[in-house]
């Protein structure tokens, strides 16, 4: 999987330093294609920009190094600095051609990137439609019912408490995830749920990317069956006992 704890922790002024190596936004508008200039890493770009929350769906062939494999490696001269957001992704995609970008379209400010191979299988999980209900905490319902609906998917939880920074990749605070909520989804994408089916913390600098989707294939480019999502963001679910009850009538 794509982990860029080191990134994150890089200083801002070495982050700084790779956005002015690129083409510099003062001399393009915002609706200009990309000119010739020295580029950054996608994913650097992502975690520098402060314009929209955004997601990360791409292969993973375990053994490879970070940022030498699928989206990882590809580089991208960054939109300008006055862009708006449906203007980035008009910018981004010409650049990159085996991979979809699109605004999503019931949370406005939510960018999805997407690798196309990983999008045209047949049994993508992130495609999957979900209806399921009742009132559990998201590990019970991990446990209850995506252990069976989507039962080659795994999550991964590199969540912190809302007002925290955190660099390690790893599982900080999993209360967030043991809230007891009351669930009614029917027929979402497993990508709608995790999108707008729950509301994450705002603020920090690790909540712009709210999750991703790590699909496994073997050294022969074979999908195993394996995809991790990774809740990066921090979820914010609402107690059952403090939503407002529906009216049975």
């Amino acid at each position: 999987m794509l982990k860029i704890p080191t990134t994150r922790l890089l200083p801002l002024a070495t982050i700084f330093a790779i956005a002015i190596g690129s083409a510099s936004p003062s001399r393009l508008r915002a609706d200009s294609k990309p000119a010739v200039g020295k580029k950054t890493l996608l994913f650097y770009y992502l975690c520098d920009q402060k314009k929209f929350h955004w997601t990360w769906e791409d292969i993973y062939r375990p053994g490879r190094r970070d940022f030498s494999y699928g989206m990882g490696s590809m580089r991208v001269i960054p939109p300008p600095a006055n862009a708006a957001i449906g203007q980035i992704v008009r910018f981004l995609q010409p650049q990159l051609p085996n991979v979809k970008i699109w605004q999503d379209a019931v949370n406005k400010s939510v960018v999805h990137l997407a690798n196309r191979r990983v999008l045209h299988w047949s049994k993508y999980p992130l495609n999957k439609k979900l209806t399921f209900h009742g009132t559990m905490s998201f590990l019970e319902l991990e446990k209850r019912v995506l252990k069976f609906l989507i039962p080659s998917t795994h999550f991964i939880y590199s969540v912190y408490q809302p007002g925290t920074y955190g660099g390690d990749g790893v599982a900080s605070d999993v209360t967030p995830l043991e809230v007891a909520t009351r669930f009614n989804v029917k027929g979402d994408s497993l990508r709608r749920f995790l999108t707008t089916g729950m509301r994450y913390h705002g603020g920090n600098a690790g909540d712009l990317e709210l999750w991703q989707a790590d699909v496994y294939v073997t050294g022969n480019r074979k999908y195993t069956g394996r995809v991790d999502i990774n809740l990066c963001a921090t979820p914010q679910f609402v107690p059952a006992t403090a939503q407002p009850k529906k009216d049975n009538k």
